[in-house]
């Protein structure tokens, strides 16, 4: 039976969504009964959409839909919560610390304890009035762009205040987390200022859910090697060996902040 490219193209999504986030092109080729070159310019064309991340082999998951920073607040609202009342204690108290602008790091700084002092330095206005209004924590605010997807500064502004700061520990907010490529962005500005931040910090914090976890995007914010810590609720033991294989400390989610 001959499939149209539309419908094939289709059903590839689907086979990619329920096969683990991943797919051969040797397994498309068998399930279509196609040539090899077809496969690869249903890839390259559906990469080019955004609908998939080509790489050598096949295609993987791009990770979450780019949605706009309000929508994204209400997603997986218990879990992000759960993962930064985990990540709190690896932050430095009477310390300098970079958290960028993301819902999670939201939530973060939202569940600091009153008491918790530092110096906070960041590139969200949300977390900035949040930040503002804790007793114990002086804000630095960093200018530039806003982007209205990040509701974060972007841009050569905040790259250039960074490289006259140095910072404790830096957080930094996750959209795809690859152990083999790093943590990468579909915004190249917004890479470029994180970049910038993991070079101005001593140690790197990633605090991931788990559907952002072993997926790319095109523009890379930093490598593996330059995560300290990974906190994260996924529990794919081959994926965090291979973290760990780079000498990542995963913090996973307690039992008690499971239940």
């Amino acid at each position: 039976m001959i499939v149209l490219k539309k419908e094939r193209q289709e059903r590839i999504l689907g086979i990619l969504n329920s096969a683990n986030k991943a797919v051969t092109i040797s397994d498309l080729i068998q399930a279509f009964d196609v040539s090899e070159d077809t496969i690869r310019r249903d890839l390259r064309q559906m990469d080019q959409k955004g609908l998939l991340l080509r790489v050598q082999s096949g295609a993987i998951s791009n990770g979450p839909d780019v949605t706009n920073f309000e929508h994204r607040m209400k997603v997986d609202t218990e879990t992000k919560i759960a993962l930064v009342k985990q990540a709190i204690p690896l932050l430095p108290e009477n310390g300098v610390l970079i958290i960028d602008g993301s819902t999670t790091n939201l939530r973060l700084v939202q569940n600091l304890p009153t008491d918790f002092t530092a110096t906070i330095i960041t590139n969200s206005p949300l977390i900035a009035v949040e930040t503002s209004n804790k007793r114990n924590i002086t804000t630095i605010a960093l200018g530039g762009l806003v982007s209205k997807r990040a509701e974060s500064s972007l841009g050569a502004e905040t790259i250039n205040a960074l490289t006259s700061l140095h910072a404790d520990a830096y957080v930094m907010g996750i959209y795809n987390i690859d152990p083999h490529l790093g943590v990468t962005f579909v915004e190249q500005m917004e890479a470029q200022v994180k970049n910038q931040m993991v070079n101005s910090s001593d140690i790197t914090i990633a605090i991931a859910t788990a559907d952002k976890v072993g997926m790319r995007s095109h523009f890379v914010a930093a490598e593996t090697s330059q995560i300290d810590y990974l906190v994260t609720n996924s529990t794919d033991k081959s994926l965090m060996q291979q973290f760990q294989d780079r000498e990542v400390e995963i913090v996973p989610l307690s039992h008690a902040q499971k239940e």
